[in-house]
């Protein structure tokens, strides 16, 4: 019986050691698709902005108007962004097919987590389910210390959205001079832009808030997993969301002190100096939670890595 007991042990441990192989080989096909359809978007958008260019059929004998996508640094930007990111999607095919392969490998599955910021389920594909009582909770103390590390960085995010999403709200700024008509007044929600800013920091911080139980539950039950990857996917689209408005700002702040002589936008600054510096000081707090939250999706995926 000690025999026969010791023999379905072993047989238990050898077949527990790559569990869900034919989910995590699932998982790894569909990685592979997305990646592919990312690649034709991103290259798509890099080539149809790169591309454009206007010429009006009028024009005067010095003066010739035309429109060009690298007259705004703003698109020149988008172009190499896009770019960047494609090249990346090509160059990371080859780990999402040696997934495919080695459906069970974790620490190239890291490697790209570290660097996909939207593409955060496939951590799922994790090794569960070992034999022996004592392999069920390994390296709990480091995963609680992660997990302090994880309460820590949400408390800095949240007083970093919040400090944003006030600094960018009362932004008002009144020229002291005006006219019969007409006053010379700025603010905030003058632009959609920083209107979306102010909307996207406060939905971040509300997040952070509540995420702060998952993270104290995490401390205490370090071996958790299911809430990890829960945290992994919601940390991931507040990531989108916090780098969208954040960088939709970024780029009216540069034409608010740079403006752009090409198409005639002139730079307000001189004229709305506090408005201008209490615009740009607010980017400031929500870059810094994009940091954080960089930080955060990382060792999360350290943690779920751990099991």
């Amino acid at each position: 019986m000690m025999k026969s007991g010791a023999l379905e042990l072993g047989e238990a441990s050898k077949g527990s050691t790559t569990p869900n192989t034919g989910v995590n080989r699932g998982v790894s096909i569909v990685d592979f698709i997305l990646r592919l359809i990312a690649i034709f978007a991103t290259i798509g958008s890099a080539i149809a902005m790169g591309t454009t260019d206007e010429t009006l059929p009028f024009f005067t004998r010095f003066i010739r108007f035309r429109a060009q996508y690298d007259d705004l640094p703003t698109f020149t930007f988008f172009v190499i962004a896009n770019s960047i990111v494609s090249a990346y999607l090509v160059l990371s095919l080859a780990l999402s097919i040696f997934h495919i392969m080695r459906s069970a490998a974790q620490g190239t599955r890291i490697v790209l987590i570290f660097f996909d910021s939207l593409k955060m389920m496939k951590s799922g594909a994790l090794e569960l389910g070992e034999a022996s009582k004592g392999s069920t909770t390994p390296n709990t103390g480091v995963n609680r210390g992660v997990s302090i590390v994880d309460f820590i960085l949400r408390l800095i995010a949240i007083f970093a959205t919040i400090g944003s999403a006030i600094a960018m709200g009362t932004t008002d700024e009144t020229l002291p001079f005006f006219t019969r008509f007409i006053r010379f007044r700025a603010q905030y929600d003058d632009l959609p832009t920083f209107t979306f800013f102010v909307i996207a920091n406060s939905i971040v911080s509300a997040y952070l808030v509540l995420s702060l139980a998952l993270s104290i539950f995490h401390i205490m039950r370090s071996a958790a997993q299911g809430t990890r990857i829960v945290l992994i996917f919601f940390d991931s689209a507040m990531l989108a969301l916090l780098t969208a408005g954040a960088s939709a700002a970024a780029a009216i702040v540069y034409l608010a002190h740079k403006g752009n002589t090409r198409v005639n936008w002139f730079a307000i600054c001189q004229q709305f100096n506090s408005f201008c510096k209490r615009t740009s000081g607010s980017l400031i707090g929500s870059f810094g939670g994009i940091v954080v939250f960089i930080m955060l999706i990382l060792l999360s995926s350290v943690a779920l890595s751990r099991r």
